[in-house]
């Protein structure tokens, strides 16, 4: 049975308070040891998960390509100069004439200083020429050539050693910009 609290004048207001503020402090004090319990066991369990997880070397963990704009490429070819790149533009493909242009417009006026060559292994893509007049994207080795060569026919350098050719994604819509 609870024991009723009255007011007497003669106690203190604050031992009044004091009084009524005690009936809740063992479920405080229970809630509190709880909560610090819970707190260790979750510290606990995190510091074992991370020492039982094996740590890869930097080297062991793959490195995602960087997707870089046509425009870098060709403002700044020596940036990429033998380094693998993923880029999306709009090509043409014919009888010595494959290239990846910055815009259909540039194609269609066959401006190659908007452009980079492209390095089509016949074997590796077969159906290659039916991504002609499309936008796509390619993985491949970004090269800039080195002195004057029969090649001068590449202005911005050029896509080889491609291992990723296909058509953008959504089709129709253009990233080479």
């Amino acid at each position: 049975m609870k024991a009723k609290i009255t007011k007497d004048p003669s106690v203190s207001f604050i031992a009044q308070q004091r009084d009524t503020t005690r009936r809740g402090a063992p479920r405080k004090r229970w809630r509190m040891v709880l909560c610090a319990l819970l707190l260790a066991l979750a510290t606990r369990h995190a510091t074992q998960h991370a020492l039982a997880r094996p740590s890869m070397p930097q080297s062991a963990t793959p490195q995602p390509l960087p997707v870089v704009s046509l425009m870098s490429l060709i403002t700044r070819p020596e940036k990429y100069d033998g380094k693998r790149v993923v880029v999306a533009g709009y090509a043409t493909f014919g009888f010595e004439h494959s290239y990846l242009y910055l815009s259909p417009y540039d194609a269609q006026y066959s401006i190659d200083e908007n452009a980079v060559w492209l390095e089509i292994d016949d074997k590796r893509f077969p159906n290659w020429r039916s991504l002609d007049h499309q936008t796509v994207e390619v993985e491949g080795t970004f090269h800039v050539p080195k002195g004057a060569a029969y090649w001068t026919n590449y202005p911005n350098g050029y896509i080889g050693e491609i291992t990723h050719l296909q058509l953008s994604d959504p089709p129709g819509r253009f990233f080479g910009f």
